[in-house]
């Protein structure tokens, strides 16, 4: 028997606001940061910052700066494997593939989206044997999480908050320096 990967809840409620905004989007946001205090004071500080920017700004231009970070030509491409492999890679295809395999073996529904894209693979976590996940956070999140931040910094693009708080979390998780409070 696997025992499931013990910061599920955490990935689970990253894989909320990196998917298209909900109206609660700024309460989601401030109850992770709050989670996120006592064991990644990094990634807590990163979010809390864009819990700022939530509370100045109307909810539809949240939805505006989502779809240009994440969608329509956006400024950081969602999908893992196009900054792990490149866009025309036919080794694309078998990684999805891999994810696709795992996410039937494990009850995991991509609910619409491509396998690779980054809330469904956070999401994941939920589900995921820990081999599996440990595997995922290790080898397929820090790059892709680089490439995308940087891009969201250049834009100024706030959800570069959050993909900035999810990098830290994951080095810090990945690296064994959480603290267990």
């Amino acid at each position: 028997m696997h025992r499931l990967n013990e910061h599920a809840d955490i990935f689970a409620r990253f894989a909320t606001l990196l998917s298209y905004p909900a109206p609660d989007l700024k309460d989601r946001a401030s109850m992770l940061a709050a989670l996120l205090k006592p064991i990644g004071p990094p990634a807590a500080r990163a979010l809390n910052a864009f819990v700022q920017i939530l509370d100045a700004m109307p909810p539809t231009h949240m939805l505006e700066h989502y779809t240009r970070a994440f969608d329509l030509a956006p400024l950081a491409v969602p999908y893992l494997s196009v900054y792990l492999f490149g866009a025309e890679n036919p080794q694309r295809g078998q990684f999805m593939a891999g994810f696709n395999a795992a996410y039937a073996d494990a009850g995991h529904d991509c609910q619409g989206e491509l396998p690779d894209h980054l809330a469904v693979v956070l999401a994941y976590a939920a589900v995921a044997p820990e081999e599996s996940w440990d595997e995922v956070q290790r080898l397929c999140l820090p790059a892709p999480l680089k490439h995308m931040r940087r891009a969201l910094e250049a834009a100024g693009n706030p959800y570069q908050h959050v993909v900035t708080s999810l990098e830290h979390f994951v080095k810090h998780v990945t690296a064994g320096e959480l603290s267990h409070a």
